[in-house]
């Protein structure tokens, strides 16, 4: 039974930090409930050494997905304590582990103090907080429901992030095959075949055509790879300048749309993040005008990000979403039925959350088929090239043998 390590608030509303045993998180915060104490956090202990920590906390000091959802809900938790903003605020701070992220929430509390609100205090926050996030906050206060926004951003950032994960944890074991596998070619090309070589040359044999295609290789790679890493440079470089170059990177996600794949699956997850984002923005009382142009920001690719853009200047003319985004002629058909459908049942909002629904689990079984596929290709070709080498090789000393002969 593994051992958790709660913090709690008592009824003088001071932290308490404890252990206890439990099968699970739950079983573990209704333990500290049943001491009259409120639960803020339970995991597991010394569950995540410090190697586990996101990069970007350490490096950039940018909190992490996992830790603002955190964050979030034990905020929510707080608030519906009943306890005030400024003291959460500052419980929160105390119990934060890095260094910038309580300073993070220092610098918001004395914001507070001040005498702004909750939403302009953190918007002065933009590595921590994203526009996204300030607008549902903002939106929360204006409407009294602030416990409500910031329970629906913790879960829209924790499906979001399952998202990613599922996707990174699929690839990992390509990546790792393709990476042993372009390993084993150049450790043979660069260390094995250049052993051989004064053979072949001391024979003066006619080799091969596979041999010698091989042997160029070999030497292509030995004596010009510093034209390879000026080119990966360069690639780089290139990469940076379309980034910064707003119209270059637009044509530039226009034509990663169109690629075989790749393109669809990129698709597939901007139209789920963004029809999640769009329909819980809505739900927390955010009108589709002002809505927009926040659940615009989720999307990953620029052009789709500009052709929501212009939708959004119809929507100001009256007309609604489908029809603007359907002119734009880079959204699929089912998302944009069930957009129509949502308009004429005036149920928007619950038809953006269950597309994002549908999108997501679309995406997964597209990455599961391409899995599926990818990796027999990769041990395939990669094992192609490496017999094309072996057998250039053996084919090599044969002709040897045949000479000497």
């Amino acid at each position: 039974m593994p051992t958790f390590r709660y913090n709690a608030i008592n009824a003088s509303g001071e932290s308490i930090i404890g252990e206890t045993d439990a099968d699970n998180e739950a079983l573990a915060f209704n333990y500290v409930q049943s001491l009259g104490l409120l639960p803020i956090e339970a995991k597991v202990a010394n569950a995540a050494p410090w190697w586990s920590l996101d990069v970007k906390d350490i490096v950039r000091g940018v909190v992490s997905t996992q830790s603002l959802c955190l964050f979030t809900r034990q905020l929510a938790r707080l608030l519906k304590a009943g306890m005030d903003i400024d003291r959460a605020l500052q419980l929160l701070g105390e119990m934060a582990e890095l260094g910038k992220w309580r300073q993070t929430l220092h610098r918001a509390l004395e914001q507070i103090r001040q005498g702004k609100s909750f939403a302009d205090a953190l918007s002065e926050e933009k590595k921590a907080f994203s526009t996204e996030y300030v607008s549902m906050v903002r939106v929360g206060e204006m409407s009294g429901s602030l416990i409500s926004a910031l329970e629906r951003l913790a879960s829209l950032r924790q499906r979001r992030e399952s998202l990613k994960q599922r996707i990174l944890s699929a690839l990992i074991y390509p990546a790792l095959l393709l990476i042993m596998a372009l390993g084993s070619i150049i450790v043979i090309l660069t260390m094995v075949l250049p052993q051989f070589e004064p053979l072949f040359v001391e024979a003066r044999a006619e080799l091969p055509l596979p041999t010698r295609i091989v042997l160029a290789s070999s030497n292509l790679i030995q004596n010009y790879w510093w034209l390879a890493m000026a080119g990966l440079a360069g690639a780089i470089g290139f990469a940076r300048h379309v980034k910064r170059s707003g119209e270059l990177s637009v044509r530039r996600d226009k034509l990663l749309l169109k690629a075989p794949i790749f393109g669809s699956l990129q698709l597939r997850a901007d139209i789920s993040r963004f029809a999640r984002t769009l329909g819980t923005l809505m739900s927390n009382g955010v009108t589709i005008e002002t809505a927009i142009p926040v659940a615009q920001e989720s999307l990953s690719n620029r052009y789709l990000r500009r052709e929501i853009e212009m939708c959004a200047l119809s929507l100001r003319e009256g007309e609604g979403l489908s029809g603007p985004l359907a002119k734009s002629g880079c959204f699929p058909h089912l998302f944009l039925k069930l957009l129509m459908v949502g308009e004429e049942t005036g149920r928007l909002e619950e038809m953006l959350i269950e597309t994002a629904d549908i999108y997501e689990e679309e995406l997964q079984r597209a990455i599961d088929r391409m899995l599926t596929l990818l990796v027999p290709a990769l041990t395939v070709i990669m094992g192609g090239i490496v017999a094309f080498v072996v057998s250039a090789l053996l084919l090599a000393m044969l002709s040897v043998n045949d000479f000497a002969v």
